[in-house]
């Protein structure tokens, strides 16, 4: 893949805003059976770390369910009650990880409203490590069934010092929904593993958008959610395969593969989504406001259509309840190949902190089962 990196300069004025650095491919959610036994029983961590490579990936963070280590007597791991500790994974991710590779290890909070039938929502908290990684014993608290609330989970992880993620917040099956007790999460899972992009990634963008209306700082991400290593990548669109789809996070200039840049990159947004053959290279961005001018250089395999989306931060929205898209399209245009396009659109990089901009891009044509999407995160602020 396309290293990808990100130039943005104003020119005709004093000052300048750049960002440079190198892009790092990822998955953020990924189960193993050392944690996790509702996973495919060849979901090691050798067997994900050679699938990520496969994909074109750098990292995986493992998200094992929590409290799963002392589930594994139960036959479902989503039916057990608290036994901890967490993390089972740690040692073996730092045996299987190299310079070239990383291997991080989280936990996916996992409470349930009940054990009786499906239930209804309370939904499913990714939290990851912070960039000096976890330093806790002891266990999440996800049981007993119907004793606790999306927030409740989601302020354990706040409390160890973790970015918290909700994960999968619209999807199909109810009870790993999220409730809509809290807004208070770090990131939103816009994009979970399985049929591409399909209608519940397309809602948890709208709900995204909101997040942006209200002014939270909330970033988007793209995750796998998988449970079965060794699975083709659209061989089975209930169960997707490691890397798809991906997350990747802009390392600072000089800063190598490690988690505390990763970490560093995540909290300030600068994030693409995408899988591996929708992945947009966006080698630069810059405006010289002589001209008025908005230029941006990349390259995708297919024809698509490229937007700059604007969302107003006017607060009006509630995100549990979102059911439209926010954004206003600024500006948009076909590409394909190599490209290098511009725009006398000043007003997408004008400093102007009454809207949020990202951009959004869409392959006309997609395999099945493919999302043939990306997107950045919120664009900084030229100032």
């Amino acid at each position: 893949m396309e290293l990808l990196a990100l130039l943005l300069t104003l020119g005709g004025c004093s000052s300048t805003w750049t960002l440079e650095g190198e892009w790092a491919a990822g998955d953020l959610h990924v189960h193993t059976t050392v944690g996790s036994n509702d996973t495919h029983e060849s979901s090691s961590i050798d067997a994900v770390v050679a699938a990520g490579r496969q994909e074109g990936l750098r990292w995986v963070v493992v998200t094992d369910h929590s409290n799963s280590a002392g589930s594994m007597d139960c036959p479902d791991v989503e039916d057990c009650p608290n036994q901890g500790p967490e993390f089972p994974a740690a040692a073996e991710a730092i045996e299987a990880g190299g310079d070239d590779f990383l291997v991080v290890v989280g936990s996916e909070l996992s409470p349930v409203e009940t054990l009786e039938d499906v239930g209804g929502p309370v939904g499913h908290v990714g939290c990851l490590p912070p960039g000096g990684g976890f330093d806790f014993e002891g266990a999440f608290i996800d049981r007993p069934p119907g004793a606790l609330l999306g927030s409740e989970v989601l302020e354990q992880c706040e409390d160890v010092g973790g970015f918290s993620v909700v994960n999968h917040p619209f999807a199909p099956v109810s009870w790993i929904r999220w409730d809509w007790s809290s807004d208070a999460f770090d990131a939103l899972e816009v994009w979970n593993g399985g049929l591409g992009w399909d209608d519940s990634d397309e809602r948890a963008l709208w709900a995204w958008e909101c997040s942006v209306a209200q002014g939270r700082p909330t970033v988007p991400l793209a995750a796998s959610d998988s449970h079965h290593a060794t699975v083709a990548r659209g061989a089975d669109p209930l169960s997707p395969a490691v890397g798809s789809p991906q997350t990747s996070i802009l390392l600072a200039p000089g800063e190598a593969l490690g988690w505390s840049g990763l970490a560093a990159g995540l909290e300030r947004g600068a994030v693409v989504l995408h899988e591996s053959d929708s992945f947009v290279a966006l080698r630069s961005i810059s405006a010289q406001r002589s001209e008025e001018e908005w230029r941006l250089v990349g390259t995708i395999p297919s024809p698509a259509v490229l937007q700059v989306r604007q969302v107003p931060r006017d607060g009006s929205c509630d995100p549990a309840e979102q059911q439209v898209p926010l954004h206003q399209v600024l500006w948009e245009e076909e590409v394909v190949g190599d490209f290098d396009v511009r725009a006398q659109v000043l007003a997408i990089l004008d400093g102007d902190d009454s809207v949020g901009r990202y951009l959004f891009l869409e392959q006309k044509e997609r395999a099945p089962f493919s999302g043939g999407v990306a997107m950045t995160g919120l664009l900084p602020l030229a100032r």
